[in-house]
């Protein structure tokens, strides 16, 4: 976040593209999902609620990816760190 908080111009377009800015270090965002960046303020403090799990059973897809993934495609390299406890919420991009 200390680059957002660093660069005016680096913020607005991670607020306005919020996907197209992750690509760009790396982190593919899955094709129908939207992302939403929003800005705390002293009077207002956004809570995410994490989506409901699914039910029923999993597909064999779904199984590869608890056990590991598609060991055909090679592993992802992340291209930032994510720090986040209720008193500090921390994203670092690497350069």
């Amino acid at each position: 976040m200390a680059k957002v908080w660093q660069d005016e111009k680096f913020k607005k377009r991670f607020v306005a593209e919020p996907a197209t800015v992750f690509k760009e270090f790396g982190v593919e965002v899955r094709a129908g999902v939207q992302l939403r960046v929003v800005e705390n303020t002293d009077q207002i403090l956004y809570l995410m609620l994490p989506a409901k799990a699914p039910t029923g059973e999993l597909t064999d897809a779904d199984l590869k990816q608890v056990v590991g993934g598609d060991q055909r495609s090679k592993p992802a390299t992340p291209k930032f760190t994510l720090t986040f406890s209720v008193e500090r919420f921390d994203l670092k991009f690497k350069e």
